[in-house]
Formats: C-alpha cells, structure tokens, sequence
C-alpha cells in the first residue's frame, strides 16, 4: 500500500499526537494501568509529540522535496518502535496485560506506517504535492 506523501504525513501527524494524548494521560492520570513508571511514559509521549510537531509541520511546508523529511520520520518511527519493545521486555514483571495488548498495538501500527512511508519514499514516481 502507497498512499500521497503529503497524506502519509498528515497520518503520522495525527497518529502521533493520538499517541502522545494516551500516553500523557496514562501518565498523569490513570498511573499503574500500564504498568510502565510515569517517568518512561511521559518520555515516550514528549517523543511521539516532537514526532507530531515534525509530521505536521513537513505535512505544512513540504511541497517538492519531501522524501528526506518522510524518510527521516520512518526512520524515527521505527526507532521508536524498537525503544518501545525495548521498554516492555526490560520492565517485562512490571508491564499489565493492558500494557501489553496496549504497546503491541501501537508498535504494530507505527511500524506499517512506517513501512508504508518507506516504499513511498522507495518509489521513482515523482510526487508534486
């Protein structure tokens, strides 16, 4: 699936502060449900944020030259991603089943997207947005 460039990014936007929402309020507001110390979580959220801010903004400004700005944001995906399993299996005796089912999501979602943003970029077809 290769969807537009500009609507890859304005996802990862939304998905991203989505992500962050969850994640600030699991922190602030329903502490021990994840199973997962405040502190890492409003660390991840603070990420998915800085991710939000830098999809909407490539999403903005980004006309022509897009493929270093999606590339860059797959990447960082992806490396979120691999800090998130990291967190789970290092506080493993910590983690809820809600957590689990919680990051298992948000891991595999991040990474399609993430996947999807790479064959765009992969792609020769030249998109003017």
């Amino acid at each position: 699936m290769i969807l537009q460039p500009r609507q890859l990014l304005l996802m990862d936007s939304v998905g991203a502060l989505f992500s962050a929402t969850l994640l600030g309020v699991a922190a602030e507001q329903w502490e021990g449900v994840l199973g997962v110390p405040r502190k890492i979580l409003l660390v991840l959220a603070s990420t998915a944020f800085v991710f939000a801010v830098y999809s909407f903004t490539s999403y903005l400004f980004c006309r022509e030259n897009w493929r270093p700005f999606l590339k860059t944001i797959a990447f960082a995906n992806l490396a979120y991603c691999f800090t998130t399993i990291g967190v789970v299996v290092y506080l493993h005796k910590l983690v809820t089943q809600l957590g689990f089912l919680y990051f298992t999501l948000e891991v595999a979602l991040i990474a399609s997207l993430a996947i999807i943003e790479l064959k765009t970029v992969a792609r020769r077809t030249n998109y003017k947005l």
